[in-house]
C-alpha cells in the first residue's frame, strides 16, 4: 500500500509540473517538443509550436540554433499569458 502512494504522489508531482511547463506554449511542455530527448529542441521539432516558430530568433539566445530548457523556461516566463495583470491581483470589492 505504501508503495502505491509513493507511485501515485509522484505521477502527481510530475503531471503538475509538466501543467507549469505548459504556460506560454498552451499545452506543449520542452519535454514534448524535444522528441529525440537530446535536451534541445531544433527547429523541426519546434514547429508543432507556433509561438515558438513565431519567436525562433528571439527566444533562441545564444544563437546555436536549437533552444534549450533555461531558453525555453525564459520564453514562457516572458510571455503575456503568464504574468498576473493588476486586475487579477486586486482584492474583489464587494
Amino acid at each position: 500500500m505504501k508503495k502505491h502512494c509513493v507511485g501515485l504522489a509522484a505521477v502527481v508531482v510530475l503531471a503538475s509540473g509538466s501543467a507549469l511547463a505548459a504556460g506560454a506554449t498552451g499545452s506543449t511542455s520542452f519535454q514534448s517538443l524535444d522528441l529525440d530527448h537530446n535536451g534541445y529542441v531544433s527547429q523541426d521539432e519546434a514547429k508543432t509550436a507556433p509561438e515558438l516558430s513565431t519567436n525562433w530568433e528571439a527566444v533562441d539566445v545564444n544563437k546555436d540554433g536549437q533552444i534549450d530548457a533555461a531558453e525555453f523556461s525564459a520564453f514562457e516566463e516572458s510571455q503575456p499569458a503568464n504574468q498576473q495583470s493588476p486586475s487579477d491581483s486586486a482584492t474583489p470589492q464587494d
